[in-house]
Formats: structure tokens, C-alpha cells, sequence
């Protein structure tokens, strides 16, 4: 066998084995406990987002699908529909919470994040179920050990 195709497959051979040796390390991760979360749309929304601008995001889907919701149910029932809780009438205004944790796997020794848990919770005002673009979204972020 010549030469340069007996090179050509032993840095093949090496190229296979860091590859391996390179996904089995045990690299940084994050895992996300959605148990916090129900199964309303809201929960739903609040799933599929994260990170920057969140709020707004969530906002802004949360007060569409209430506008959705609106063509087949009165204000009050479209936006219980979604998740949110109503407070008695003569009220207008909805409340919906959630909270999400992330935990930090494998983060080297001296990280900040190492064992450690954030825990984000989410806080939805509906100022008034007559008008979906009145909704407030806080976002509160912890690191819990």
C-alpha cells in the first residue's frame, strides 16, 4: 500500500477517535423542570420561550391568543380559557403564575452556576380582559443551591 493512502487512513483513524473522545466528555448543560408549568396556552407560551426579551415575546403571544380566544367566548371566558384567573366581578383584571427551574450540569469547579439552581418565575397582569394589549409580564430570576 502506498504511502500517502496509508497516511490518508491512520489521520482518519485519529480523527475518529478525538471525535469520540470529544462527544463523550461530559460538557455543560442545562436541563429545564417545566413541573411549575400546567398545560394552559399560556403555559404553553411561556415553554417555548426564554432568554432576553422574553417578556415582551410572551406579551405579545399571550395577548394574540386572547384576541383569538375572544371570537368564540365572552372577554372574561377568553381569558380564563388561556390560563388566566379572574378576579369577582366588578373586576377586570386576570392573574396568571408560573415558575421554571434550570438546573446547571458539569460546569467546572470555580463556575458560579456549579449545583446550582435558577428559578424564574413569571408573572402575568391581564389590566383588563376587555383589552388584550393591557397585559404586564414580570420576570423574577433566583440562583437557589
Amino acid at each position: 500500500m502506498p504511502l500517502n493512502i496509508r497516511v490518508f487512513f491512520i489521520s482518519v483513524a485519529m480523527l475518529c477517535a478525538v471525535g469520540q473522545i470529544g462527544c463523550s466528555w461530559p460538557w455543560p448543560s442545562v436541563s429545564v423542570d417545566n413541573s411549575g408549568l400546567g398545560n394552559s396556552e399560556i403555559d404553553e407560551i411561556v415553554k417555548s420561550e426564554c432568554c432576553v426579551g422574553a417578556e415582551q415575546r410572551i406579551a405579545r403571544k399571550s395577548a394574540d391568543s386572547l384576541k383569538k380566544a375572544k371570537n368564540s367566548h365572552s372577554a372574561r371566558q377568553a381569558a380564563e380559557s388561556i390560563g388566566f384567573t379572574c378576579d369577582p366581578p366588578p373586576s377586570h383584571s386576570c392573574r396568571y403564575s408560573a415558575e421554571q427551574k434550570y438546573r446547571y450540569h458539569n460546569f467546572p469547579k470555580g463556575h458560579v452556576l456549579t449545583g446550582k439552581v435558577q428559578v424564574v418565575t413569571y408573572s402575568l397582569v391581564l389590566l383588563n380582559y376587555d383589552e388584550p394589549d393591557t397585559i404586564d409580564v414580570q420576570k423574577e430570576e433566583k440562583i437557589v443551591p
